[in-house]
């Protein structure tokens, strides 16, 4: 399993999702989003369409805070329509903003640089 801790006051870590030990709970007050990482994700990896992450409590992998599911392609970025309210989280975890032009009333597009996490 994959695990890499974050840097927050909080103690928490990012995580590899398998298929069968999905996430059992999580609700971030958005049904689409809820719904997929709840119950679409898993059969997305199942079927080598996406292989998701959670970002976790340290010491209770249950407890569930974000995630992200990523295509199974190579890649290096990790991207993020982050709703405003969520943007200083992404922000305290190394995310950075694609473009000083992005004036989206409800999102900001943020990247991470996944060669931060083996460099």
């Amino acid at each position: 399993m994959f695990s890499k801790s974050v840097n927050t006051n909080y103690p928490l870590k990012f995580i590899r999702l398998d298929p069968i030990n999905g996430v059992k709970a999580f609700d971030c007050g958005d049904q689409d989003l809820n719904d997929f990482i709840l119950r679409r994700a898993p059969e997305f990896q199942k079927y080598l369409l996406s292989v998701s992450y959670a970002c976790v409590d340290v010491d209770d992998a249950s407890k569930v805070y974000a995630y992200c599911s990523l295509a199974k392609t190579d890649c290096r970025f990790l991207t993020v329509d982050a709703y405003l309210k969520a943007v200083p989280f992404y922000e305290k975890n190394g995310f950075r903003f694609m473009n000083a032009e992005d004036d989206d009333p409800h999102t900001r597009l943020m990247y991470f640089d996944l060669i931060d996490l083996v460099a």
